[in-house]
């Protein structure tokens, strides 16, 4: 059985300088780090957003001095050796990210460089005609315009990218910072009666054997079907309340019917077991959400 795992791009604020968590992530998918340059008291409150992929983050940033505050955002990769397997951004621009403050749609600036034994050799790819990010299926000839680093060839290389924006928060004012993107999760084909199903289930506060039975009324008593796990980080906002609003649309973005979603610490459910409305007290963890699907369209041919 086959399971994916695409690069997601979580983005997060931080309340504290230089604060910083980071995105998950496994395999040869490469996450990013959001963080802002901010003291404590900037952020007044947050509000997660989920409909199927797409994610929205909206903070409330407060100033009550009498003088201007000036809020620094950036975000960072790690270093990488190779792009994710079948990424949707392959050169990490994230171009599907809306940033919006005020109203006011902000672009970010982007840095690519790329390392070799923690060099920066961006310069040398550059004039040997190779961007900075790693790429295997770069011709010979042009690695052997590269110079030897630190006595060795030049085979393969590490990527790393960063960006940044910033705002002025006037005196006595708010600013309302909205962050919209795409999430990638880890999805695959399942079957209710495995170890990974109920493995998933208790993970996500749920009984197996009542999310079995309740699958097959709906799956025509078939077991098996497409799953989806987002997880988005919220430790970075303390012990602060966060307003979380999580629903599904009739059909995924792989062609799926989703039938059941499943999240902890929520505290309301709405409707047909799909959507989610309430405030998550403790945010000294993470959000995990997995959902459950009717197999259909692209997921079926992808996970032969």
């Amino acid at each position: 059985m086959k399971i994916f795992r695409f690069a997601p791009f979580f983005i997060v604020l931080f309340s504290n300088v230089f604060n910083s968590t980071y995105a998950y992530e496994e395999e040869d998918a490469v996450p990013i780090t959001v963080a802002v340059y901010a003291d404590d008291g900037s952020i007044q409150k947050v509000a997660l957003k989920v409909n199927g992929r797409h994610v929205e983050i909206k903070t409330t940033l407060v100033n009550e001095t009498s003088i201007k505050k000036r809020l620094g955002f950036f975000a960072y990769t790690p270093f990488f050796e190779q792009l994710g397997v079948a990424e949707e951004h392959a050169d990490k621009t994230f171009s599907d990210i809306k940033i919006i403050s005020d109203g006011k749609a902000i672009t970010p600036i982007a840095y690519r460089r790329g390392f070799f034994l923690g060099k920066d050799i961006t310069n040398e790819l550059s004039r040997a005609g190779i961007s900075p990010l790693p790429d295997l299926d770069v011709s010979e000839k042009k690695l052997a315009l590269v110079t030897n680093q630190q006595g060795f060839r030049l085979k393969a290389w590490q990527g790393y990218v960063s960006y940044s924006w910033a705002n002025n928060l006037l005196p006595k004012s708010n600013m309302v910072s909205v962050v919209e993107y795409q999430a990638l999760p880890q999805f695959g084909r399942d079957d209710i009666t495995s170890d990974r199903f109920n493995r998933h289930v208790l993970q996500h506060c749920g009984n197996p054997d009542d999310m079995r039975k309740y699958l097959r009324q709906l799956n025509g008593s078939s077991d098996e079907l497409m799953f989806e796990q987002f997880e988005i980080p919220l430790k970075f906002f303390k012990d602060r309340q966060i307003s979380i609003d999580i629903s599904q649309p009739k059909q995924n973005w792989l062609g799926a019917y989703p039938m059941i979603s499943l999240t902890c610490g929520v505290s309301e459910k709405v409707g047909d077991n799909l959507n989610f409305q309430g405030m998550r007290k403790n945010s000294e963890s993470l959000i995990s959400i997995l959902v459950f699907s009717r197999l259909g369209g692209a997921i079926e041919e992808l996970t032969k």
